[in-house]
Parts: C-alpha cells; sequence; structure tokens
C-alpha cells in the first residue's frame, strides 16, 4: 500500500511539473526585454523664442496602404506578440479588467481637448447599438425579415483611418524643422442611407498616449528581431498620410470645402500645402 501511495505522489508531482511547463513556454528562441520596458523618447526643450516659424495641418493616414499595415494588423487575438493599434487604444480607454482608465479621451468634435467623455460615453462608442434583420421564425429562413436591435463591439478590424492633428515648427536654435503630434483620433466606417462615410470615435492626446505605445510592439517586414513599437513609428514617421486642413482664418476649413472637384483635386492642394512647408526650410539656407 505503501508503494502505491508513494507511486502515486511521484505521479502527481510530474503531472504538475509538466503542466506547470506547458504554461511557461518560450515561443521564441529568446527572452524579450528591450522594448517590454522601453519608454518613450522625451522631447526636447523649446522655448516660444526658439520657434522662428509654426504652422499646424491635419493629417488623414488611411489604413488601406500598405505602408500603414503596421498599424492595422493583426484584427483579431490570435497573434499574442502584438497587438493592432486600435486594440491598445480601446484597452487604455477601457481596461477589459476593469482597472482605472489609463487613457482620456475626448469629444470626436472637439481637436482642441476641453470636451471629456466619461465612461457611459466611452462605452456607447465601444459597444455600438445597430440594426439587424434577421427571419421572423428562427427556425425557417424563408420566413420574413424583421428588424432586430444588436450590440456590436467596436474591433481593430473596423477601424479604417486615424486622423492626427500635428504641429509643423522651425526651431532657430537647433536650425531644424521639426513636427510634433499633438492628438489622435481613430476613424470607422458608417453606412447612412446605404452611403459609407467617415464617423469619429473619440480624439486622444498624444503624449498621453506615448507611454503606452512605447512597450508595444509592431510588426518590421524587413527583420523581426528589430521591431519597432509604435511610438518609434510615429516618431520616425514610417507611414504615409495627406493632409485635409490647415490652420487658416476661414474657421479652419477642410480642403473639400474650397476644392469641391473629384479626390484629385484634394490631394493635389494636400501635396501643395507639404510642399509649401518643405521649401520654405529649404529656403531658409539658400544662399
Amino acid at each position: 500500500m505503501k508503494q502505491i501511495k508513494k507511486v502515486f505522489a511521484v505521479l502527481v508531482l510530474l503531472v504538475m511539473c509538466f503542466s506547470g511547463r506547458a504554461q511557461n513556454v518560450l515561443d521564441r528562441a529568446y527572452t524579450k526585454e528591450h522594448n517590454p520596458y522601453k519608454k518613450p523618447i522625451p522631447y526636447t526643450y523649446l522655448r516660444e523664442a526658439d520657434v522662428m516659424w509654426h504652422h499646424r495641418v491635419w493629417r488623414v493616414i488611411d489604413l488601406r496602404e500598405k505602408i500603414n499595415f503596421p498599424l492595422y494588423f493583426p484584427t483579431d487575438d490570435a497573434i499574442k506578440d502584438r497587438s493592432a493599434l486600435f486594440k491598445i487604444i480601446r484597452n487604455g480607454i477601457a481596461p477589459p479588467d476593469g482597472s482605472p482608465p489609463k487613457l482620456t479621451a475626448y469629444d470626436s468634435e472637439d481637436d482642441e481637448f476641453g470636451i471629456k467623455l466619461n465612461a457611459l460615453q466611452i462605452g456607447k462608442i465601444i459597444a455600438q447599438a445597430d440594426t439587424a434583420y434577421v427571419p421572423s421564425d428562427p427556425t425557417d429562413p424563408s420566413s420574413p425579415l424583421i428588424p432586430k436591435l444588436v450590440l456590436t463591439n467596436l474591433d481593430a478590424n473596423k477601424i479604417k483611418k486615424y486622423w492626427l492633428k500635428e504641429d509643423w515648427f522651425f526651431d532657430k536654435q537647433k536650425s531644424v524643422m521639426e513636427a510634433r503630434i499633438i492628438g489622435i483620433q481613430p476613424i470607422q466606417k458608417a453606412v447612412s442611407g446605404g452611403v459609407e462615410a467617415d464617423k469619429g470615435t473619440f480624439w486622444l492626446y498624444f503624449p498621453e498616449l506615448r507611454p503606452l505605445i512605447a512597450k508595444e510592439e509592431t510588426f518590421n517586414r524587413h527583420n523581426d528581431a528589430e521591431r519597432l513599437t509604435f511610438d518609434d513609428l510615429f516618431w520616425k514617421r514610417q507611414f504615409s498620410g495627406y493632409v485635409f486642413k490647415e490652420f487658416n482664418v476661414y474657421d479652419n476649413r477642410l480642403i473639400q470645402t474650397y476644392k469641391s472637384g473629384n479626390m484629385l483635386e484634394v490631394l493635389l492642394e494636400a501635396e501643395r500645402i507639404k510642399n509649401s512647408m518643405f521649401t520654405l526650410e529649404h529656403d531658409l539656407w539658400h544662399f
């Protein structure tokens, strides 16, 4: 009887050891230690007296462009070692574990960060009510369709664009042109009357977002051992976007309001604005 107990105890210990090992499997050849503990690169101090020129623009990042795919993918939770940017943002404003939020969300129409959204307003944005038409008889798919209210989560695959609010300035102390992102807003596609349109979600103050995304890795198509964080991606400006609004006297009107033609005219005007900023910098160095 004692021998049976000893054998049983050994088997229990072996099961516990193997189960413990299965829970701590290292899914790569080495342990990643750099990015998980990384902090955002601090901005250099900027005096107002050193700002010789300043201009504010609003930019669109279209996630359908291939260069912007690292911001969009992965759209599900199957991949554990990286996440889509919106998933990080969503977990920051509404943590799934019920902990206090790490980010402050502002109204989608307020890019000056004056109207904060409460937990109820954020919940309505993340869990959206929609109307689906389902068969009146669940057992008969050919039965007449009736409207039914369903709740759908705002997942990463529904975010199609990001809006950036940027400040461009020339620092005469360092003799460089710099750009700093002030705000970011995820944009989803909404269907109204059978027509697709962009729908804003909420604005985020980008300096508040930086510590959160500085530890989150994104995909590097050239070398998986040298992954960038999302903060690195924005810092190095490894994304593509175009200007859709600039600071102006007409209540910061959109380009499409005075370029009422096709999208090509809007893009050409956006390119003109971008080139005018770079031309100004180049002219400063013209002798």
